[in-house]
């Protein structure tokens, strides 16, 4: 069935059983991932993603593509498990970023604004697999962040 233009498609069920976590490359630091430098006969400063960050995002296409999750345009809530590579005492929201960018990038949602609930935990250190595990879960059309926030107070 097509749709008219500004027709948002529609969600029969979502689904009640949790999605098989997806598997990521741990990511580049934030100082790593963002280069700054100068471009064009002006040399106007501009930010580009350097090497490692382009790598890491290759790789999440790949993972995702291969999982075959697409949410497309619906909200949904994120759980990003992270295993560090060592025991150095790391700022998790230095993670959320890349990784969601690399899995907007790799298909499975159309923006990181549709994650309305996210949470990071960190398991702990895997010398040998260091590792990001998200879980993705469509949110229903019904929900409503302050009834969420009620019930996460009480």
């Amino acid at each position: 069935r097509r749709m008219s233009f500004g027709q948002r498609p529609t969600r029969s069920a979502v689904p009640s059983v949790p999605m098989q976590p997806i598997v990521l490359p741990y990511p580049p630091s934030v100082n790593k991932y963002w280069l700054i430098g100068r471009r064009g006969k002006t040399g106007r400063r501009m930010m580009f993603l350097s090497d490692a960050a382009n790598a890491f995002r290759t790789r999440c296409y790949l993972v995702v593509r291969n999982c075959g999750v697409r949410l497309g345009p619906a909200q949904f809530s994120v759980t990003l498990a992270v295993w560090f590579p060592d025991h150095r005492e790391r700022d998790t929201d230095n993670l959320w970023k890349p990784v969601m960018d690399g899995l907007c990038h790799g298909g499975a949602f159309d923006s990181d604004v549709q994650a309305r609930d996210s949470r990071v935990i960190a398991v702990g250190v895997d010398r040998e697999n260091p590792r990001v595990e998200a879980i993705l879960r469509p949110l229903p059309p019904d929900w409503e962040p302050s009834a969420e926030w009620d019930r996460l107070c009480r």
